[in-house]
């Protein structure tokens, strides 16, 4: 008896996005947003200079052109920023955390540690594009993208 091999949409859920898999995860944040899933996403932002990323906690969807989800550097560690987000708790805030697959794993070992409240928080996690090192991006920024 021979089995039907699976298409791609029958394994799983397919998002169409347009303007690539960047605009597609912006488009889904920027709709949670605006349906009140959540009442701020923490997601990796371009600094005003422009040259770093940095982790903000964004409750504006307008704050959103800026964000880089799938960054190509790592100038601070996602679990870092969260834990420093919500060391004290987060009250009752809904908040979503984009991040890399291993940031998501160090979140859970801080979690484990007591140091990252989790309560009102849900992890995004996307596949990992990479990362160039600083010193690659400092040198040229273009290239390195």
């Amino acid at each position: 008896m021979a089995t039907k091999k699976k298409t791609d949409t029958e394994k799983g859920a397919v998002f169409p996005a347009s303007g690539g898999a960047e605009a597609g995860i912006l488009d889904f944040i920027r709709q949670a947003l605006g349906k009140g899933c959540f009442d701020a996403v923490m997601l990796p932002v371009k600094t005003p200079a422009g040259d770093s990323l940095a982790y903000l906690l964004v409750k504006d969807e307008s704050l959103l052109q800026d964000a880089r989800p799938l960054s190509p550097i790592v100038p601070v560690q996602g679990a870092r920023a969260l834990s420093g987000t919500t060391r004290l708790g987060t009250g009752n805030m809904r908040i979503a955390a984009v991040m890399r697959p291993c940031e998501v794993r160090a979140t859970i070992e801080l979690l484990k540690l007591g140091q990252v409240n989790l309560e009102n928080v849900t992890l995004i996690s996307v596949d990992c594009p990479g990362a160039v090192s600083l010193d690659d991006w400092f040198k040229d920024q273009q290239q390195a993208e």
